[in-house]
């Protein structure tokens, strides 16, 4: 009897035992766990080269339009328009805009089809690749992007950036066995598919000469460091700094508690994380630094030095934000919708401001215009319009007469002091 009046009088110290903060109760994940959803998750759009920009010119820095790509095909489309037939007129089911489309058609039914390739298990082989790796076993690597290679130029077109991007992990490959050759013929492969492409995206370019210029290092060719260069110019270029941390810049001001929770006012998304063209353009000017250090190229390394510098400025001032309130702060929750919203990044701030981008008004569109450009607006037809809106127009005869005779009165009174009558 005596144990039982125990073990009810200890029954209430171990149901407050059991309380604690549901926030630090451990996840079991016994069952489906769906993550939790935050803007760090957002699938940022592929950042792509312009169109008509070849990446030789690109290395350069100039934004010309390719000579492979000039217009002499496009004008000779533009002089001779497609011929609009209307023999098929009376077809409901299909449509025939002209002979051409019937022979393009007929030619791609009989083309033969590209064999299935098990894409879900290539991409477990690659990801194995990159196990291996990291785990520094390169020849094993080196054989399972070897495989994974042959079945993505079996399962995709001819250029097509998966392929080019699985010919730069196997550059990497052989050039950590030592294969040095193999590997510049790789990564020469990787950019000439590339460049044979429209609009090719930005990062596989950096990756490319980024091994590019590993291999050449490691080959003892003098020109490596100015391969590292080229591929920082291309991002100074044609990256944009401020796109990853669009949504993520002043998200540390959603959090509104000081004392619990308080580690979401001091939120950091690194740059590393969450922009591989700016890493890969790091890691370009640090194998550039230490190349000209090597070789007590005094000029170089403070070339390269002060292009990082300025790298790593334009992408901090990319994801600056001031401090808003400090402290807790209660009520006011629908404010998360001014912190959440697509904000224009710094970058953009200065380059689009109205200063300098002006903004274009076009007066057709509204119902008041400034004086002197009334006849640009554009009322719709018989629109009742009173008269033009002058601002004096309420003014009564009374109040126009004590004016006059107030202009009168001034007009004499300056007379009197200018002549000191």
């Amino acid at each position: 009897m005596r144990a039982a009046v125990c073990t009810v009088q200890q029954a209430p110290v171990a149901g407050a035992a059991l309380r604690c903060q549901a926030r630090l109760i451990t996840r079991l994940y016994t069952s489906y766990y769906k993550g939790e959803l935050f803007p760090n998750q957002l699938v940022r759009p592929l950042e792509r080269l312009p169109r008509g920009v070849s990446i030789a010119a690109a290395r350069k820095g100039m934004q010309t339009a390719a000579p492979s790509s000039s217009g002499s095909g496009n004008a000779a489309a533009a002089a001779s328009p497609e011929v609009v037939t209307w023999e098929d007129v009376d077809s409901t089911d299909l449509v025939h805009t002209n002979e051409q489309s019937r022979v393009v058609m007929a030619e791609a039914s009989l083309a033969p089809r590209r064999p299935y390739v098990p894409l879900s298990e290539v991409a477990k082989m690659e990801l194995q690749g990159d196990y291996l790796t990291e785990g520094g076993l390169h020849q094993e690597a080196l054989e399972y992007y070897g495989v994974v290679a042959k079945a993505y130029e079996l399962a995709y077109s001819k250029g097509h950036p998966q392929v080019a991007g699985i010919r730069l992990k196997l550059a990497g490959a052989f050039r950590r066995t030592r294969r040095l050759t193999s590997s510049k013929a790789n990564c020469e492969a990787a950019l000439q598919m590339l460049d044979s492409t429209d609009q090719p995206p930005l990062e596989l370019i950096v990756e490319a000469l980024f091994e590019l210029g590993l291999t050449t290092e490691a080959m003892n060719d003098a020109s490596a460091g100015t391969i590292f260069e080229e591929a920082v110019t291309l991002v100074d270029t044609f990256h944009n700094s401020g796109q990853s941390h669009k949504m993520l810049r002043l998200l540390p001001r959603l959090g509104r508690r000081f004392n619990l929770n308080f580690e979401e006012k001091f939120l950091y998304f690194s740059p590393f994380d969450y922009d591989r063209v700016f890493a890969l353009a790091d890691q370009c000017l640090e194998k550039a630094e230490a190349f000209y250090q090597a070789r007590n190229d005094r000029a170089g390394v403070m070339r390269v030095l002060q292009q990082r510098k300025e790298l790593i400025d334009k992408k901090f001032f990319n994801m600056r934000d001031f401090a808003g309130r400090i402290h807790t702060m209660r009520g006011h929750w629908k404010r998360r919708a001014q912190v959440l919203t697509n904000a224009p990044t710094p970058d953009e701030l200065l380059r689009y401001s109205p200063t300098i981008h002006q903004v274009h008004r076009d007066f057709k569109y509204e119902l008041n215009a400034p004086i002197g450009r009334e006849k640009e607006v554009q009322p719709g037809v018989n629109r009742v319009v009173q008269d033009m809106g002058n601002p004096y127009r309420c003014r009564g005869v009374h109040s126009q007469r004590m004016l006059r005779d107030a202009e009168k009165n001034f007009e004499k009174y300056v007379r009197g002091d200018a002549f000191g009558a």
